[in-house]
């Protein structure tokens, strides 16, 4: 099996230190860099060794995630850029992005993603409270982030966009309209203001269980996002997708190819593929069980594929997120026209004022969440879904 994504995600899983909330894949023993780089690039000579491909295929989006790619060494960042240049074409590249922490952001640093073809900086603020990012256990200190926003908002190479969280214990709702007026104040291209989730397993979720701190209220978070809409319109920003917001149509090509199903590519633990039609795997979430696997040979892939219920349901919850809307002519032609009925059939029972348009029926063009129902954006989801 072989397919020819545009878009390529690489997942660099390690960290200086472990963030209570994050329930993403990552490590803080930082020796093993070396040996997951060359992993890495094993995985992507062998996923090409399968296909019938000649030449470099040929890239729209490329982006570092994780963990934190900004603690990846020069020499090994250089390394792995130049031999994924030897199968993937970095010509047609629209958009390179990496995500950075503050405390690396510097002249020499910047000069150096620059030289790499970066274009794209997701600077992970996530808060402009000392308190919370202490509580947090972050890496860097509210100085730091204002350096680093400092240097960056004078370096035209790049675009930013920056990572906010929002709803944490005690968290006021002052608190949080101060963190989104420095937003505003710094004007990045692009932010996502994130609602706080519990990730089991994570520091977090332990505190929680054992009630040593307690979650906001969900009216008061509720608010919270309904201002953080408001206020980011009249601040020039589209909310184009539930927590992603653009200035100028500097919308995020990369994610938009998962938001519209698009076929993408995940190089590294624990990142995950999808064809664009009915497949999706994921990379084994453990450095050493993905760095033994490949230099077996072996793809450290787990597969899942998707019933046509799974892609009607996925295709209405990434709708429902995005300002587009869920488009009722590719629903007729894609699925069977009985859901599509029945669709409309449970959105009636539903608040009127949760969308855009209240007048639903098979001629109506797009179904639209409204500010208020972003709020309930989960919950209808999930009615309307197929069992």
């Amino acid at each position: 099996m072989y397919f020819l994504p545009e878009s390529l995600y690489i997942h660099y899983p390690f960290c200086r230190k472990a963030c209570n909330y994050c329930g993403f894949h990552f490590s803080t023993n930082l020796r093993p860099q070396k040996d997951l780089i060359l992993a890495i690039v094993r995985e992507i000579k062998l996923i090409h060794s399968y296909s019938l491909l000649r030449g470099p295929a040929r890239l729209r989006t490329l982006y570092f995630g994780g963990g934190t790619p900004s603690v990846m060494d020069y020499k090994n960042f250089h390394f792995l850029l130049e031999e994924l240049n030897k199968i993937y074409s970095f010509n047609d590249l629209e958009e390179f992005t990496i995500e950075v922490n503050p405390e690396d952001v510097s002249a020499k640093s910047l000069d150096f993603w620059s030289s790499l073809g970066v274009n794209r900086i997701s600077l992970g603020v996530q808060s402009f409270n000392s308190i919370f990012l202490r509580e947090m256990n972050r890496n860097h200190s509210l100085e730091t982030t204002f350096y680093a926003l400092d240097v960056l908002k004078n370096d035209h190479r790049f675009k930013l966009s920056l990572d906010l969280i929002y709803g944490f214990p005690n968290q006021t709702f002052d608190q949080f309209c101060l963190d989104l007026n420095f937003i505003f104040n710094y004007k990045p291209h692009h932010f996502s203001a994130y609602q706080l989730t519990i990730e089991p397993g994570t520091a977090l979720d332990y505190q929680v269980k054992n009630k040593t701190v307690t979650l906001l209220n969900d009216d008061l978070v509720a608010d919270m996002m309904q201002y953080l809409y408001s206020i980011s319109s009249t601040n020039g920003y589209h909310s184009y997708e539930l927590s992603n917001f653009s200035l100028d149509n500097n919308v995020s090509k990369h994610n938009s190819f998962y938001w519209t199903s698009s076929a993408y590519l995940g190089l590294g633990p624990s990142a995950h593929s999808f064809d664009g039609n009915n497949l999706r795997f994921k990379n084994v979430s453990n450095n050493f069980k993905y760095i033994e696997c490949v230099n077996e040979g072996k793809l450290p892939r787990e597969f899942e594929w998707l019933t046509p219920k799974d892609r009607f349901n996925e295709f209405i919850m990434l709708g429902l997120r995005q300002s587009s809307g869920i488009d009722l002519n590719r629903l007729k032609c894609d699925f069977d026209s009985s859901w599509s009925s029945n669709l409309l059939f449970k959105m009636k029972q539903l608040n009127s004022n949760w969308f855009v348009h209240d007048n639903f029926d098979l001629n109506n063009r797009f179904i639209i969440l409204s500010h208020s129902g972003r709020t309930m954006a989960d919950y209808i989801s999930a009615y309307l879904f197929i069992d």
